[in-house]
């Protein structure tokens, strides 16, 4: 993975160089930004971009991807996440 861009606190974006041949030039972006009128509260925009297919592996990695970002919430919000 390459990072191509990096705003501390708010954004990082990357592109996937190798690794599974579907991921391949795939874009994965997290931005975080305040959430209006909450104190103490962030929204995460994640998003995985640019495969070549809709079939293959990108069903499973969405799951995944969904696993993971909620293991991330439990860590942040109770400080234990699940991560495996």
């Amino acid at each position: 993975i390459r990072v191509d861009e990096l705003e501390p606190d708010t954004h990082v974006k990357w592109t996937c160089l190798s690794g599974h041949p579907e991921w391949e030039n795939t874009l994965i972006t997290f931005d975080l930004e305040d959430l209006p009128g909450c104190q103490d509260a962030t929204l995460l925009h994640f998003a995985h971009k640019n495969w070549q297919r809709s079939d293959g592996v990108l069903p499973n990695c969405s799951y995944d991807w969904a696993q993971y970002l909620h293991s991330l919430r439990l860590f942040i919000e109770e400080g234990k996440g699940t991560p495996s």
